[in-house]
């Protein structure tokens, strides 16, 4: 079967991991370097809070994606979460995102 168009591999793989590593460092070092945590979905207006000056931004979606990948990171997130009196209706992504510290 011929392809109209070639593949191959995604070239940046190993470069798109370590600037995903630097900015969850940079995040959690947000405190101590005193900066403004902010996190929401990633089509959050972040135009509109980065007014508060020099800010970090989580995107929500790509940190419960992270956890949701490992399935027992993912449960031991669950457990913690309904631990505090959540319920196990709540969305998956938001548990796995508040169960952490």
């Amino acid at each position: 079967m011929r392809t109209k168009y070639p593949t191959k591999p995604f070239e940046l793989w190993q470069k798109a991991k370590e600037i995903r590593l630097q900015n969850y460092k940079s995040i959690m070092n947000a405190k101590a370097e005193g900066k403004l945590l902010f996190t929401g979905q990633r089509g959050a207006p972040t135009e509109i809070v980065a007014g508060f000056g020099d800010l970090e931004f989580l995107g929500m979606n790509d940190y419960a994606a992270s956890i949701a990948h490992d399935p027992p990171a993912a449960l031991e997130a669950f457990e913690l979460l309904e631990a505090r009196g959540y319920s196990r209706d709540v969305c998956a992504y938001w548990r796995c995102l508040w169960a952490r510290p």
